[in-house]
């Protein structure tokens, strides 16, 4: 009978607890297509308006106040998304063709959501 009641006990404060929690959209899901990193799973942060984004437990430096904090985070580039090529004729080279896409995906809004979190 003890058994079944603390069962009960701890099955009703989970239940509460679940309740009272709201999972977080991950910021994959929120930027959708406009996802600027090559890995898709992870969690953006902010440490003191340092924005970084924390992967498989190594952390990113998304602003320059975090990428200043070299001890703490590493350099976002290497998982910095490169657009796929738009290629456009060159007018001043006829039959020649250049690449119009930027260097790198926009990292904008994926820092915008990170700097939410030091709110």
């Amino acid at each position: 009978m003890a058994r079944f009641v603390i069962f009960y006990v701890v099955c009703i404060f989970f239940w509460i607890f679940s309740m009272s929690c709201e999972a977080e959209e991950s910021a994959y899901v929120t930027l959708g297509d406009k996802w600027p990193l090559t890995v898709k799973e992870g969690e953006v942060g902010c440490d003191t308006q340092a924005a970084f984004f924390r992967h498989k437990g190594k952390k990113y430096a998304l602003n320059g106040i975090a990428s200043s904090r070299r001890s703490e985070y590493l350099p976002v580039e290497p998982i910095w998304a490169v657009p796929e090529p738009v290629w456009v004729d060159d007018p001043e080279h006829p039959g020649e063709k250049f690449n119009m896409a930027p260097p790198r995906k926009d990292i904008g809004p994926l820092i915008g959501l990170a700097l939410e979190k030091c709110q």
